[in-house]
């Protein structure tokens, strides 16, 4: 597999992307993000591990990423999938297998709230936020 391996992490100023370390700051261990320059402590809480895959618009996708879509159901004969008229909102999650997963926020349609859909649908989809920025998007439902 060649994914890159990378972090996103907060802190007071905001989000830094790079290479996550563990560093003795005053005795105390903490974590940091190298983004290529410097060494940036961010709270332990938001830290978040790139995916491999990117949304339509092209924006890396990290775990607790919101992600709005349109997702596949079958047709009416059960023969094929189609788009669905509705769009899901879901968040990027690490399954009991460890693998990604959109994890749907609302019940809708054929979907009920914490089922997991394909990871593929990110590419046809939107990042819209996140667990940490955009809490109220985890109880928003999007209309018909």
């Amino acid at each position: 597999m060649n994914r890159e391996i990378k972090f996103r992490g907060k802190n007071k100023i905001g989000w830094v992307k790079g290479v996550l370390s563990y560093q003795n700051i005053k005795n105390e261990i903490v974590p940091c993000i190298y983004d290529g320059y410097m060494y940036c402590v961010v709270n332990q809480n938001t830290i978040c591990q790139f995916i491999g895959l990117c949304d339509k618009k092209s924006k890396e996708a990290y775990f607790n990423d919101i992600v709005k879509f349109t997702p596949k159901v079958l047709n009416c004969f059960g023969s094929e999938y189609i788009d669905a008229n509705y769009e899901l909102l879901a968040v990027i999650e690490a399954n009991e297998y460890n693998h990604s997963v959109l994890r749907i926020l609302h019940n809708k349609g054929q979907f009920k709230k914490n089922e997991v859909y394909h990871i593929e649908s990110l590419l046809n989809g939107e990042i819209v936020g996140n667990i940490y920025d955009n809490k109220e998007l985890l109880e928003t439902n999007l209309r018909d």
